[in-house]
């Protein structure tokens, strides 16, 4: 979503310069999106993890992200690509969150 959103507002913005994407991080850019396109999503490696990472450090996608509200990204993103390298370990296991609400 950032990476096509990022395209998108170096098409549309009047200061698109800031969003236009380094090489490096164009050529990852090009090859999630067509993942993300797919039905069979492959799984979380620690080489793609560093891919996506590379792609989430670009000034360009991080300036697209502060505008993410626009582009309907969810509210997690930021928590998913500062854990990638956690989440992408063969022996990560997903724990439950216990949330515990009180009323005032």
């Amino acid at each position: 979503v950032l990476h096509d959103g990022a395209k998108e507002l170096a098409q549309n913005d009047l200061n698109s310069a800031k969003y236009v994407i380094s090489d490096e991080s164009k050529d990852i850019g090009e090859k999630l999106s067509e993942i993300g396109s797919r039905l069979d999503y492959p799984h979380l490696t620690k080489d793609l993890a560093k891919e996506i990472e590379t792609l989430w450090e670009d000034a360009a996608i991080q300036e697209t992200y502060a505008r993410g509200n626009e582009l309907q990204v969810p509210d997690c993103t930021k928590y998913f690509m500062e854990n990638l390298q956690r989440l992408s370990d063969a022996n990560y296991v997903p724990t439950k969150v216990l949330k515990i609400y009180h009323s005032f």
